[in-house]
């Protein structure tokens, strides 16, 4: 009936609207707009300072920082990849 499809176009013109919105604000979320250098702070303290009596494997864990801060967006992949403090230890179980 003419009255379903209308209900139909304004429930899917709604879901449409609803994604922009949610678009719309991850583009202007606050993190966006932090400075490299203060990402790069942030990431450091995620990482947890290894000592050679750590014979663990947690370093290779993904659950854990540094890994999962390459798998939230492009740019903090980026600037993870970029940073070397992050990729300085990896404790392997022989």
């Amino acid at each position: 009936s003419l009255a379903r499809k209308m209900l139909d176009n304004l429930v899917r013109a709604r879901s449409q609207a609803e994604s922009h919105l949610a678009d719309a604000k991850s583009v202007i979320h606050p993190m966006r707009s932090l400075p490299y250098d203060v990402v790069s702070e942030i990431f450091s303290q995620c990482v947890p300072t290894w000592t050679m009596d750590d014979v663990s494997t947690q370093s290779l864990d993904p659950r854990l920082a540094p890994w999962t801060l390459t798998r939230v967006c492009f740019r903090w992949r980026h600037i993870a990849l970029l940073l070397p403090n992050l990729w300085t230890y990896i404790g392997l179980d022989f």
